[in-house]
């Protein structure tokens, strides 16, 4: 009965710490890619126009902009793939479009947030998959080791 109960919570803990593994690689990957702003230009952004201010090749080759809403100019950063061109396509001083949330004009990015959201959300995605696949492979690697065991106990 000992056994029977150990295993029952094993299983329980196991389950448990695979459910909140998940979660919490789910959350961190949606946190850090941004996908709540993103989102939120999705389906509310507003369309402008900006310029580029600078290019930053030791920086995975980013690039900045500004563009200015109501009187206030507001800058950041994003890549030059956002707006569907190479690094070297785009020079300071080159229009862009922009698109911002009409109450937080601080959040912002280049071009269509479409191409930036869902390679993002393909992202988080994959990443949440870490603890499942993690537990798939300590399950095959100890399957395998399991059956070498015994097979090398039924030798003679």
């Amino acid at each position: 009965m000992g056994t029977q109960y150990q295993k029952n919570w094993k299983l329980i803990f196991g389950v448990s710490g695979w459910i909140i593994a998940t979660i919490g690689f789910a959350g961190f990957a949606a946190a850090n890619l941004k996908l709540p702003s993103l989102f939120r230009l999705l389906t509310g952004g507003v369309e402008t126009g900006g310029v580029i201010t600078d290019k930053i090749r030791e920086n995975h080759q980013r690039i900045r902009y500004s563009f200015t809403v109501d009187g206030h100019t507001y800058t950041w950063g994003g890549f030059s793939g956002d707006i569907e061109k190479t690094f070297d396509q785009v020079n300071v001083g080159d229009p862009v479009s922009i698109t911002y949330e009409k109450d937080n004009p601080t959040n912002s990015c280049l071009g269509d947030p479409r191409n930036t959201f869902y390679p993002n959300l393909r992202m988080a995605i994959f990443m949440s998959l870490i603890p499942t696949i993690a537990i798939a492979l300590f399950g095959v690697v100890s399957v395998v080791k399991s059956g070498l065991e015994e097979k090398s106990l039924s030798d003679p």
